[in-house]
């Protein structure tokens, strides 16, 4: 158990360090890091790293930058934070610029500011302090800035795949209000497929125009995914974008491609979900058109040039909440945080399942709201980025 006194020692650290902490989230958010493009912010990772004095960093094939601060016999725990972002859409959407890095009214605004270059700024002076306070943390902290996250967490397959980091335990700092998640829900990205007849649009054949069976499809779509859900636990089903071709005003199109994004509870094949919603499309198809549902696959590519073409699909995951690394993580944060620091499983996907594939036990825990993420809203409170600090140190101690 963690005495009063260290914590109060931590926090009295942090505090004295806090400017060093927002200039390098500031740093961070100023820089646009889409997936694949995350490089000058993996240089400030690297060099806040190197600052603070770790035992070791370097960056991998896949653009990974990895920290280690070495300590006492005892577990080696992974701090993991990914550094790329979306895109931020209109900027004149934003009550603030989204890569200016600016403060108002305690929050630190922009993209990114949540999701998750703050749970990463926040990692990194967590693992490097230690060095300032004249203490070791309690084993091995190994601090991973990863790639490719927001497009299904490839970097962090790639870190494992080109690291020996031997971790025994794991967190994920994603936005999680400063609440403990043992998991999240996972996410498979289908594609509907219809071939139809390309007409002018002066002939009215319904059975073969794909966009009246794809209008059939999701209008069934509600009804059919409230059925699936009575036995596929956290399964919700979204239909996002529309691919049709050829286009114009006035002539049908010959070929739609839409996208759903399904998002499913820990445990649940995607194979098992395209059956299912391939045989609701095939119902109602009609005789002029053809179509099936597919898993998604995309093209990746790593900022230092690693390339590969994977599906889209990020499983769910799920610490069983008798766990040894859960209760510890439990309890020292109900220490540092002064309440039940417990939630629910996450509604989100990360890297978690990634780590956890690899037989790494693995919490989420970060500062930042994920409601705010994805949103021109984003931004971080600067107390609770100062309060993410002392609790990861606190999950070392």
């Amino acid at each position: 158990m963690i005495d009063k006194a260290l914590l109060d020692e931590c926090r009295a650290l942090v505090s004295r360090r806090s400017d060093e902490v927002v200039a390098l989230c500031r740093s961070m958010v100023k820089v646009p890091s889409l997936p694949g493009e995350e490089g000058p912010v993996a240089d400030l990772a690297l060099a806040a790293m190197q600052a603070l004095d770790y035992d070791e960093t370097w960056v991998d094939p896949a653009g990974n930058v990895v920290g280690i601060v070495q300590g006492s016999a005892g577990p080696r725990t992974m701090f993991n934070g990914h550094m790329d972002i979306v895109d931020a859409g209109n900027p004149e959407d934003w009550a603030h610029p989204p890569f200016a890095g600016e403060i108002h009214d305690g929050y630190l605004w922009g993209r990114g500011s949540a999701d998750m270059k703050g749970p990463l700024a926040a990692m990194i002076f967590a693992a490097g302090l230690f060095k300032a306070w004249g203490r070791v943390p309690r084993g091995d902290v190994v601090v991973c800035a990863v790639s490719l996250e927001e497009v299904g967490g490839w970097g962090s397959q790639l870190l494992l795949e080109h690291n020996d980091l031997g971790a025994d335990r794991a967190v994920v700092g994603e936005p999680t209000d400063s609440h403990l998640l043992r998991g999240h829900r996972g996410r498979i990205i289908l594609q509907a497929h219809i071939k139809g007849k390309s007409m002018h649009g002066s002939i009215v054949d319904r059975d073969a125009n794909p966009l009246f069976p794809l209008a059939r499809f999701i209008n069934a779509l509600p009804e059919a995914s409230a059925t699936l859900a009575k036995r596929v636990s956290y399964l919700t089903v979204t239909p996002t974008t529309i691919i049709s071709s050829p286009a114009g005003p006035n002539l049908t199109p010959s070929d739609l491609t839409q996208t759903l994004d399904v998002r499913v509870g820990p445990g649940v094949e995607a194979g098992v979900i395209r059956r299912e919603l391939n045989g609701l499309l095939q119902k109602h198809l009609g005789p002029g058109c053809l179509g099936g549902v597919e898993i998604a696959r995309q093209g990746l590519r790593t900022y230092t040039g690693l390339e590969s073409t994977v599906e889209d699909v990020v499983p769910g995951y799920e610490l069983p909440p008798g766990d040894a690394w859960a209760r510890e993580a439990g309890e020292h944060l109900r220490m540092a945080l002064g309440y039940d620091p417990w939630g629910e499983l996450a509604r989100f996907t990360c890297d978690a399942c990634r780590l956890g594939q690899a037989g790494i036990p693995t919490l989420l825990f970060g500062p930042g709201d994920i409601g705010l993420a994805h949103s021109a809203d984003e931004r971080i409170p600067i107390q609770q980025l100062l309060e993410g600090v002392v609790a990861y140190m606190a999950l070392v101690l």
